[in-house]
């Protein structure tokens, strides 16, 4: 899987949701789901604007990241790396949560990604 760089993520080249997915792992839509699961099923908005920004805030995401990607997609090999921010920790969570409320949609996806997160995630 090609990864994609935060440069062309900033550029327009991908959406928000393909870059930040690149850095989830089943470990970590778990954890989400164990920690906002009823919060994010119930939620009625489109980004889970209605969930407090403080229960996202509190998400301890970053241990549980695709760090290999991470890393390649912000330049930690060319010497100019970006560190991880909390506003990363929000995106990569509701991609999480995106992930979990719609399971059904994403089962019937083409994203050879996603089907992969959600097989390592459901067994």
């Amino acid at each position: 899987m090609q990864v994609i760089k935060r440069s062309d993520y900033l550029a327009g080249a991908c959406s928000h949701d393909d870059y930040y997915l690149q850095f989830i792992t089943p470990r970590l839509v778990k954890m989400v789901e164990s920690q906002l699961g009823d919060d994010i099923r119930k939620s009625c908005d489109e980004y889970f604007n209605d969930i407090p920004i403080k229960k996202w805030d509190v998400l301890h995401v970053r241990p549980l990241i695709n760090l290999a990607a991470f890393r390649e997609a912000n330049g930690w090999g060319e010497g100019k790396p970006t560190i991880w921010a909390p506003c990363d920790n929000v995106c990569v969570a509701k991609v999480a949560a995106k992930l979990i409320k719609n399971m059904v949609d994403y089962l019937n996806s083409k994203d050879d990604r996603v089907l992969k997160l959600l097989s390592e995630y459901c067994y």
